[in-house]
């Protein structure tokens, strides 16, 4: 297959939202699954209702740096957890920016923000503190800000070690380890159907034979659009790795609250839950065709880009 290349194109999608597009080097470029996913007419009321209580007002934490710190928590989540199953696994500059981000403290994309104000959001949102007064107590506010920059990576390393406990959890139950593992990270380029993306694991379950597609997710729930993504990339591994997908599954490793769960729309063993998922792989996948069918952007030569 030809060499993939990811960007991200600032507001051309419908309704202006940012596109991430995939291209090869035969110049065709294509949107990636979570693009298309953000045009899904969807229940948003709970989204908002979050945002309303992590507002950053009196002693609430700020949904932005929320969103910041569990984006690039769960791109570091991903790469320890895989590595296990791949150890060629390489690391991209996803994981880089995440590091500089978190880790090393390079750049924040939290214009303005001090690392203090960052970790009081993540603690409150992890129930380890209940107001600015308890995290005074734990932090002084005349503490240098590498105090706090270095307790904000300490955290992320924390919730890191988490996931990948539970992350280990989940493969001896299930009895996968590299010799079941068919593809990690790996890209798919679907020129037939007109997206792409990159599927977190493919595995063979020892317990079933089932050729198996699975997306590891740090979320508090396992949402519709999970599944759908699990089924745009079922889709793109039957075209191009020419193999049968017998299950979707999303592994849910939530640090927060320190639990998790492997969702399915069935139960072929003791791990699995169904709970909440209630379409088939057939209906999922036809939800998301429709999306992507009708998916259109502008691609210009001159636009803003941004790394992916």
């Amino acid at each position: 297959m030809s060499e993939i290349s990811r960007e991200v194109l600032t507001g051309v999608g419908p309704d202006g939202i940012d596109v991430r597009e995939y291209s090869d080097n035969q110049d065709v470029k294509l949107p990636s699954v979570t693009t298309v996913l953000q045009t899904r007419d969807d229940d948003k009321s709970n989204l908002y209702a979050w945002q309303d209580r992590n507002d950053g007002e009196g002693d609430n934490a700020y949904h932005e740096h929320l969103f910041w710190y569990k984006r690039h928590r769960g791109t570091l989540c991903h790469f320890s957890a895989l590595e296990q199953l791949d150890p060629t696994l390489e690391w991209s500059d996803d994981e880089q920016q995440s590091e500089d981000e978190i880790v090393r403290q390079i750049e924040s994309e939290v214009v303005g923000d001090h690392s203090r104000e960052i970790l009081y959001s993540v603690l409150k949102d992890q129930n380890s503190v209940d107001s600015w007064g308890d995290f005074y107590d734990k932090h002084s506010p005349y503490s240098e800000i590498d105090h706090f920059t270095q307790e904000l990576r300490r955290q992320c390393e924390r919730d890191i070690d988490y996931f990948l406990q539970a992350f280990d959890e989940i493969c001896t139950q299930l009895n996968v380890g590299p010799d079941d593992t068919i593809a990690v990270e790996k890209f798919l380029f679907n020129e037939q159907d007109g997206y792409a993306g990159q599927v977190d694991l493919v595995y063979e379950c020892p317990q079933t034979g089932d050729t198996v597609v699975a997306d590891l997710k740090t979320s508090s729930g396992c949402y519709d659009k999970h599944k759908i993504q699990g089924a745009a990339y079922g889709r793109s591994v039957e075209i191009l790795m020419d193999l049968d997908v017998d299950r979707l599954e999303v592994w849910r490793i939530h640090p927060d609250t320190g639990q998790w769960a492997v969702h399915c729309d069935d139960e072929p063993t003791e791990i699995h839950t169904s709970d909440w998922w209630d379409d088939d792989y057939k209906t999922l996948l036809d939800q998301f065709l429709e999306l992507s069918n009708a998916f259109e952007y502008d691609s210009p030569d001159d636009y803003q880009e941004t790394t992916a």
